[in-house]
């Protein structure tokens, strides 16, 4: 294009200071709302490891509404950072396929005019065309490999955290109760109106200590009060 027509490849080249400026403002947005994800995703599932496994003593302790709240706030942030996430990606795809317009916009209002004034054949013209799509399309796959990349650098950095961390020393002392009892006294507890206690009294002291019963008595209950 330099060499057919200097001024008008001048002219075309001018849009890559778009996809420059494109790469380097959504490429530092899609960081922070990927690092954002990672988290939030990282949160959500903790948080549904942890009370999955603990369901017994939410019920214990009548924490039902407070672990669905927890849940609704957790599954809202996720839902909306994702919605974020998506919605810049879009916004960025859609913005890269607009500025690829721009060339063909600038050929044809500059290499038009030129043609008509003689200034440029219109063979010229028509190479023009097929130069302009193929020097792009590579300008604006780069563009989306950068985004990409940037993308990508929190999961890099949160892999990172995990390799840099250096190894402690582990503690070989087991922890050993030397005395103390534990006393439950008038103790009342049900499931769901369900009374499985009515007044119940136990003392637990140092040493072997037994629970026995049917399925179903509350033993596995008297150890998660305790």
């Amino acid at each position: 294009m330099m060499s057919l027509n200097y001024q008008l490849a001048l002219i075309i080249m001018s849009p890559v200071i778009l996809f420059m400026v494109l790469s380097v403002v959504f490429g530092k947005k899609m960081e922070e709302i990927q690092k954002r994800f990672l988290e939030t995703n990282a949160d959500v599932y903790s948080f549904l490891k942890e009370n999955l496994t603990i369901i017994p003593l939410i019920n214990v302790f009548n924490l039902e509404k407070w672990s669905q709240k927890r849940v609704n706030n957790q599954m809202d942030e996720y839902y909306n950072t994702s919605l974020t996430y998506t919605r810049t990606s879009s916004l960025n795809s859609s913005l890269s396929s607009l500025i690829m317009v721009v060339p063909v916009v600038l050929l044809i209002g500059f290499g038009g005019y030129m043609v008509i004034y003689g200034s440029l054949s219109l063979g010229t013209f028509t190479a023009f065309l097929s130069y302009t799509s193929i020097f792009f399309t590579p300008i604006s796959q780069l563009s989306g490999i950068w985004t990409s990349y940037k993308s990508a650098l929190p999961a890099f950095d949160r892999i990172h955290e995990i390799l840099d961390l250096e190894e402690k020393e582990s503690r070989t002392q087991s922890l050993v109760i030397n005395e103390g009892t534990i006393e439950l006294e008038d103790v009342w507890f049900s499931y769901h109106q369900r009374k499985v206690f009515n007044g119940f009294h136990a003392t637990f002291t140092r040493g072997l200590n037994y629970i026995v019963g049917d399925n179903g008595k509350g033993k596995s209950t008297i150890l998660k009060l305790i």
